[in-house]
């Protein structure tokens, strides 16, 4: 299946969840406010959470603050439905990804930034790991955020 988002498109399977899609989200959305990733992807043992934005920002430090609280909103919305909390049930999430075993592998964050200098990457990269460290610490997620363009996105095959 192929999902547009920020201008790619995305290659997503089964073991894909669109969180925007999913009326749980979209209901926890409206009356919490909470922000989501655009993808949640299962590639070999990972758990990916995947941003997906056209462009990289003038004012960096708010695009960093947008970026981490999607990255830990949809970390705690996509814990509850696949640990079948009261009140989390997704209406779309596949039988595939809806394993609570997904959630003792390896979760990775993944932003991909389309139209980013690949100079831009690496410091924002630490950037969001900086802003991360405490979840990163208590979910044992992995210590790197990737974060890439669409020429990168394209060879580890996130886009056509």
């Amino acid at each position: 299946m192929i999902k547009n988002e920020s201008d790619m498109n995305f290659i997503l399977d089964s073991y894909s969840y669109i969180m925007e899609d999913d009326i749980f989200y979209k209901k926890m959305s409206s009356k919490f406010g909470t922000k989501d990733v655009d993808f949640i992807i299962k590639r070999k043992n990972k758990l990916l959470f995947v941003e997906a934005k056209r462009s990289s920002p003038q004012e960096l430090k708010d695009y960093i603050a947008e970026i981490v609280v999607k990255f830990i909103d949809s970390l705690f919305i996509f814990t509850g439905i696949i640990l079948n909390r009261k009140n989390t049930q997704s209406s779309i999430i596949t039988q595939d990804m809806n394993k609570i075993n997904h959630l003792k592998g390896s979760i990775q964050l993944v932003l991909i930034i389309k139209n980013a200098e690949e100079s831009h990457l690496r410091p924002i990269s630490y950037l969001l790991q900086k802003k991360l460290r405490k979840i990163i610490k208590m979910y044992s997620l992995e210590t790197s955020v990737i974060v890439m363009n669409e020429a990168l996105a394209r060879n580890k095959r996130f886009i056509q």
